[in-house]
């Protein structure tokens, strides 16, 4: 990690990229939103930096399965202590997977969490599902993602 202190930011090497942060200015924490059924998708959700996750019905690499979830859903940002079934009865820190990743740490608190009503930690969007949540077929998938800018949905 290399850093260059400037007037009023800090510019920041990390892992091949190059992150140029205000001093002073704390990034701001994803407000919890809670999605009450897959009968409310498709729908999305701006994000304090600008970019916008994205719920809906498809499959993908981190897709769940809809069956297995216990609604509402809550999508929020991490917090210290949640933890993500692996498989095999374990479970894993959230901060270990987003460091895994190699998420620089102002970045963390922009990757959002999904929680089910039950407590459970079964997605770290962008980066891993609970174990157990993979779905059987497309049409029980539920997509969540985060895109770089807003496109409309539905014909809006």
């Amino acid at each position: 990690t290399r850093r260059l202190s400037l007037p009023g930011a800090v510019v920041v090497r990390r892992y091949g990229r190059l992150l140029v942060q205000r001093r002073g200015v704390p990034s701001a924490p994803m407000a919890p939103w809670v999605l009450d059924s897959p009968a409310d998708l498709p729908c999305e959700s701006p994000l304090p930096d600008g970019r916008v996750l994205r719920v809906s019905r498809g499959d993908g690499p981190r897709a769940l399965a809809v069956h297995s979830l216990a609604f509402p859903l809550t999508i929020r940002a991490s917090e210290p202590g949640d933890r993500l079934a692996s498989g095999g009865g374990k479970r894993r820190k959230v901060a270990r997977l987003l460091i895994d990743a190699k998420i620089p740490l102002t970045e963390r608190r922009a990757v959002p969490v999904v929680q089910a009503s039950d407590g459970r930690v079964v997605l770290v969007v962008g980066i891993r599902r609970a174990a157990g949540l993979a779905p059987d077929d497309p049409e029980s998938a539920l997509c969540i993602e985060v895109a770089s800018s807003r496109v409309g949905l539905s014909g809006e």
